[in-house]
């Protein structure tokens, strides 16, 4: 079975009682995976094993850093002084916050001194801080990429063990669970981790990287993009407080209420908004911890516990998710109380003490108000941004900017986040906030049939919009999680920071503030971060899908995640331990565990997002072959993406029309080095079938083939006895090419003179026909005027001269469409086709899904070749087996570069349709 199979066909994951050596390492985890998704129940009894394990690899660190702390702390400490810094400096103005407005301002202020320090970092500044990075890591901690495989095979073999030992108690359908992940784990440690090939960690290379990619992140273009959420944010804030006042107090009347089990929730209500922050997770149900803490990592918005000050000020009430169990965390006898007056807060002693030793409760209630409207105006400014300068992403964008702007309507009017203000006055319980986390993800799925086929066949149809509503989902994702996630962040930099009392363990119970567990924010982004700088490290020879059979190196890659996700874990838990100066031995195995896991199931997502597209700004070209083998003579670097003001490329479609871009450069699924030409500078265009597709430039025909049945792969036993027909080869055995060339050259059947058939790919060196390669229907066009920035001086020099010209490659068209094209224009003999000029907006052909194809679109991609050749017919032979950086002259991005198409985006076309 596939790893694909895996994926698309449950039903056949029974086999996990009985998984062999010698199947797919792929199909075995996915089957795996897929049972504990769809099973809580096995992955609730797996949360002890997997805990205790990662307790034990944390007391091995702690043990071997024990020596060697205060070096690490030291060390840890330089490092985060210029934040820490920073902190300080904006702790010092606390007292001059005293609305939400003075917040936004204080943002606006930290933002820009953020971007400009960002701005000014050059490469050597990169280099000093990666240099010291390395120092701690390698130091100190001793977390080479060989330590974090050793301790991973460790906790592979521990977790197997106690998997094995416990599994005979068990109920035979969990037994199978827990024996099929042993053998998983088995193979991760004798197989997988063994096959990761060594990066480079060098800190210069390291700098280097991270010095590209803050280049191309457009800074400036981030920079107005912020300052447009702030403005936003101002204004509504600046509205909503002015309707507050009018309303008076609060949105709603006032309630009376009881004093002995806590109260029922009334419109009265005060909610506290940091003391929420603080006891969002802080109490929940020991069982539920390892459910909660996975829901809420897959499902954003996911509901916490809130703390609310009742009516009359009498009760501090925790008001639980779940099991709707309310708690009263502190009675004020006399009324009138505030939620900072609170034993927990107010120096009082117990299990549960917050110190404010920096920055008082006043300012962090206000802070934290205010970025929580933030983070709504920020989600309602990208998805305005997202729908504003898209042509086609209103569907969900629009629903979700009013969904996001009602909620910040609330944070100044309700004094509430509306799901709590709703769930509140409705007397549901938080458990009711459940409903809401759908109300986003609906839009989506809604919103990504903005665009979508009608007339190719239902598969295609559905996988078309499967691909629409990717798009969509990931830019709601990422917009919520970066904004929510900065939040998140600086509540728990302030929280550290305000620690207090002694550095060490006081004792059993253990009486220090507890500030010190809420670096979970900093924890989690050092496991993410380490992740994507691991990602990014990783060779662009080596990216590809995991369901790819040429790409063993992936699985290898992604448990490595998981040991970054350690490294980054135990960096942010040292980070932590910097700010609040306070150190806890214990919280370094729950730490690299929850950073274990951050790493193995973000890897998904960070692989596609990090390593999609990254072409090093047009240099990259594969140094190895489709095999893994170095190319001979090794191939060297292109120069980079042209500028995109001078390119003679315009988008293959009718001007005003727009078009989704599936996929692109560096294309995870195709657009690759695992293709017979790497196909690595390829556009995948959503053309629906039959839509016409244009001459992106003028040229020359010089190839061409639209004999193959549409919606066909002809990998197919029966499509390659078409293709069979349509060469008119009636022999034993395969034709070879000289067959090919002397086949009968009619409209109905065989090629005519200059075509190929397979646009020069069909071919081994043998001079043997290769059923792989001949598999879809095309146009080529040679461009006969030079433009030298974008078909000869992104060559080295040695190379231009053998390609002079570029070939425009135009791919999985409709059958018959290039004869019918042609035949419009009257061209009526298929024997003349090759040898048509045509104009930069002419139709070539219409639009299909012929092919290695996932939906109906066009593939288009540049090669380069030959000049003309003296005597006509033109042919397509001699052209290059890698394809070139090219770009279009009408794309432009809000953020990133010009003239680059990225992936999962809408294009208007410029180009206008001739003919």
């Amino acid at each position: 079975m596939s790893l694909g199979a895996a994926l698309l066909m449950p039903q056949r994951l029974d086999r996990l009682d009985a998984m062999r050596g010698d199947q797919a390492f792929g199909d075995d985890l996915v089957a795996l995976l897929q049972q504990l998704l769809t099973n809580p129940r096995y992955a609730q009894a797996l949360a002890p094993v997997l805990g205790g394990a990662f307790t034990r690899a944390g007391e091995r660190l702690a043990a071997r850093m024990q020596a060697r702390l205060p070096e690490a702390l030291s060390q840890a400490s330089a490092l985060m002084a210029p934040l820490t810094d920073t902190l300080q400096e904006l702790a010092a103005r606390a007292g001059e916050v005293e609305t939400p407005l003075d917040g936004l301002a204080l943002i606006e202020g930290m933002l820009d001194a953020t971007l400009a320090a960002v701005q000014g970092l050059s490469e050597a500044s990169l280099r000093r801080w990666t240099r010291a990075v390395h120092a701690l890591l390698t130091g100190p901690l001793g977390l080479s990429q060989e330590a974090l495989q050793a301790q991973l095979r460790l906790i592979c073999a521990d977790v197997r063990a106690e998997l094995l030992r416990g599994s005979a108690a068990l109920a035979a359908d969990q037994a199978a669970v827990h024996q099929a992940l042993a053998a998983v784990l088995g193979r991760v440690e004798t197989e997988v981790l063994e096959g990761v090939p060594a990066l480079d960690w060098q800190p210069d290379r390291v700098a280097q990287e991270l010095h590209r990619t803050l280049r191309a992140a457009g800074l400036q273009k981030v920079r107005a993009q912020l300052a447009c959420i702030v403005e936003k944010a101002k204004a509504t804030l600046g509205a909503t407080e002015a309707l507050a006042g009018v309303a008076g107090a609060g949105p709603f009347g006032p309630g009376s209420v009881g004093a002995a089990q806590p109260n029922p929730p009334l419109s009265g209500d005060r909610y506290c908004w940091y003391a929420s922050w603080l006891y969002a997770s802080k109490r929940r149900l020991a069982g539920d911890d390892f459910s909660i803490w996975l829901a809420d990592k897959i499902l954003p918005g996911y509901p916490y516990d809130r703390v609310w000050l009742s009516a009359d000020g009498t009760q501090l009430m925790l008001r639980r998710v779940g099991d709707g169990n309310d708690e009263v965390l502190h009675t004020f006898a006399e009324g009138a109380g505030q939620w900072h007056q609170a034993p927990q807060f107010a120096g009082g002693l117990g299990s549960e003490v917050y110190s404010f030793g920096v920055v008082g409760p006043q300012f962090l209630e206000v802070w934290t108000q205010v970025f929580a409207a933030l983070v709504e105006a920020g989600k309602t400014a990208g998805h305005i941004t997202a729908f504003a300068t898209s042509p086609r992403e209103k569907g969900a964008n629009v629903p979700l900017t009013f969904w996001n702007f009602i909620k910040l309507l609330t944070v100044p009017t309700g004094k509430a986040p509306l799901q709590a203000l709703l769930t509140n006055l409705s007397g549901w319980g938080v458990g009711s906030e459940y409903l809401y986390i759908w109300v986003p993800w609906l839009i989506v799925l809604l919103g990504g049939l903005e665009g979508k086929h009608t007339e190719t066949n239902g598969v295609n149809i559905f996988a078309q919009y499967a691909t629409l509503l990717g798009g969509d989902a990931l830019s709601a994702y990422n917009i919520h999680s970066l904004i929510s996630g900065a939040h998140g962040l600086l509540l728990s930099l302030w929280t550290l920071l305000n620690q207090t009392g002694p550095a060490g363990a006081t004792g059993d119970p253990d009486t220090r503030p507890d500030n010190r567990e809420h670096g979970g924010p900093v924890v989690s982004l050092g496991a993410v971060l380490a992740n994507m700088l691991m990602i990014k490290l990783v060779p662009r020879e080596d990216y590809a899908h995991p369901f790819h059979p040429d790409n063993p190196a992936f699985y290898g890659y992604w448990f490595l995640g998981a040991g970054m996700g350690i490294a980054g874990a135990t960096l942010g838990t040292l980070a932590t331990w910097a700010l609040s100066r306070t150190y806890d031995a214990g919280q370094l195995g729950e730490n690299i565990g929850a950073g274990a896991l951050v790493g193995f199931i973000g890897f998904l997502l960070q692989w596609y997002t990090t390593k999609e597209g990254d072409t090093a700004d047009g240099t990259y070209n594969p140094k190895k072959d489709p095999e893994g083998n170095a190319y001979s003579p090794a191939r060297l670097d292109f120069t980079g993406y042209p500028a995109a003001d001078t390119s003679p490329y315009k988008l293959p479609y009718a001007k005003g029309t727009a078009l989704f871009v599936g996929q692109a450069n560096q294309g995870m699924f195709s657009h690759m080095r695992f293709n017979w030409v790497p196909q690595v500078y390829a556009y995948d265009f959503a053309h629906d079938f039959g839509d016409e597709v244009l001459a992106s430039r003028a040229g020359t025909v010089v190839d061409y083939f639209d004999w193959l049945p549409d919606d066909t792969d002809p990998a197919d036993a029966q499509i390659w006895d078409a293709i069979k027909t349509a060469l008119g080869w009636a022999g034993p055995g395969e034709p070879t090419q000289a067959d090919v060339n002397t086949a009968a050259a009619t409209p109905a059947s065989g090629l005519i003179p200059g075509q190929t058939g397979v646009a020069n790919l069909g071919y081994d060196t043998g001079g043997n026909f290769d059923q792989a390669y001949f598999n879809w229907n095309f146009i080529v066009v040679r461009h006969d005027t030079v433009v030298a920035a974008h078909d000869t001086n992104i060559l080295d020099p040695s190379l231009r001269a053998t390609f002079p010209c570029t070939y425009a490659v135009y791919g999985h068209g409709k059958r018959g469409s290039v004869r019918e094209v042609f035949a419009a224009k009257g061209v009526t003999d298929p024997r003349d086709i090759i040898g048509q000029t045509v104009q930069q907006g002419e139709v070539l052909m219409h639009a299909g899904d012929v092919g290695t194809s996932f939906h109906n679109h066009l593939h288009m991609h540049v090669l380069g070749g030959p000049a003309p050749a003296a005597v006509p017919p033109p042919v397509s032979s001699g052209l290059s087996r890698f394809t070139l950086p090219f770009v279009f002259r009408e794309a432009t991005h809000v953020l990133g570069r010009d003239g680059v198409l990225r992936y999962l985006t809408w294009y208007t076309s410029d180009n206008q349709r001739v003919g």
